[in-house]
């Protein structure tokens, strides 16, 4: 979401070179990556140990998703620099993308959690602030 919304103000481009394709693509694969690594494998027999699971990879998929932030600023620097929402965006990814790397870095459940606590509020913000430039 927080990828899309950042990249909102590029649909009224008239075209779209292949390296911005291309960085949309990886974009979307990256996406795919965040969805698939947070889903705790299926054992043969008996239940699924979530919380161990999200206790041992969590840092993986919040080091994942560091790097889909960290690429969304760079397409917003690339892309978006001249649309009107380039302050704000950026002003909601700069936390975000040092909340996801404490939370890569720190296999502390608390600080993960206040990672977590901080993105939320970073979206309330964005969607508060920048509402009108979703209509």
């Amino acid at each position: 979401v927080a990828c899309w919304i950042s990249l909102w103000d590029l649909r009224g481009e008239q075209s779209w070179p292949m390296p911005t394709v291309l960085i949309f693509f990886a974009l979307a694969c990256l996406l795919y990556l965040l969805a698939r690594i947070d889903r705790a494998p299926n054992p043969p027999t008996g239940p699924v140990a979530i919380q161990a699971y999200h206790r041992e990879e969590g840092w993986k998929y919040a080091g994942l998703f560091t790097v889909e932030v960290a690429l969304t600023m760079v397409t917003i620097w690339m892309y978006g620099s001249g649309t009107q929402n380039w302050v704000g965006e950026n002003a909601a990814n700069w936390p975000t993308i040092v909340a996801c790397l404490t939370a890569t870095v720190s296999r502390n459940r608390w600080v993960q959690s206040a990672a977590l606590v901080v993105i939320l509020a970073v979206w309330v913000w964005y969607f508060v602030t920048l509402q009108s430039a979703l209509t």
